[in-house]
């Protein structure tokens, strides 16, 4: 987690983060804060989520959207309004095939210049910051041209058909005065 806060910290340019699951826990809210900071200094950021991960909070992200330096989108989203789960429920049934496609990538790339990949999840439990619980994973810091090749993983999610937009998937527009 402090690799991650030292380079979004430390950015210049951009921010690309992927995730499966981006928490509301206390390391997630850190990492948000950190981000949006970033995004007010003028960097560009965006981040990429699988729709699993935006359950419930699709209007959050929505509103951090609307930050003029910060875009995000959802992989594979589920339907317009995933409030219910039993609505997500019948539409995972009903279009099991596509729905079950998911995207798993996890990962942070900065300034093109230096990224973190692996296993880890956005979240206290994937950083030893809940007691008594540590999904002990590895990650993998890089830099020199393989960065670039992350940095293409990373546009080939942001840019495929499966990842939209996320004002496209919420019921109203949010706007900086929303922030």
């Amino acid at each position: 987690l402090r690799w991650r806060l030292a380079l979004v910290d430390n950015a210049t340019t951009s921010i690309d983060l992927q995730y499966y699951h981006w928490h509301q826990d206390s390391a997630g809210r850190l990492l948000f804060d950190r981000v949006l900071r970033a995004a007010d200094r003028g960097v560009r950021v965006r981040i990429l989520l699988d729709d699993t991960s935006l359950f419930g909070s699709r209007k959050n992200a929505a509103i951090l959207s609307s930050h003029p330096n910060l875009e995000v989108r959802a992989f594979n989203p589920f339907v317009k309004s995933s409030r219910s789960k039993l609505r997500r429920l019948v539409s995972f049934i009903g279009e099991f095939d596509r729905l079950n496609h998911r995207m798993h990538n996890k990962l942070v790339v900065v300034d093109n210049a230096l990224a973190v990949v692996g296993g880890r999840n956005i979240g206290d439990h994937y950083f030893g910051v809940q007691p008594g619980t540590n999904f002990r994973d590895l990650d993998v810091g890089a830099t020199g041209p393989i960065v670039r090749e992350v940095s293409k993983v990373f546009d080939y999610f942001w840019n495929g058909d499966w990842s939209y937009p996320i004002a496209a998937l919420v019921e109203r527009t949010y706007t900086e005065a929303d922030l």
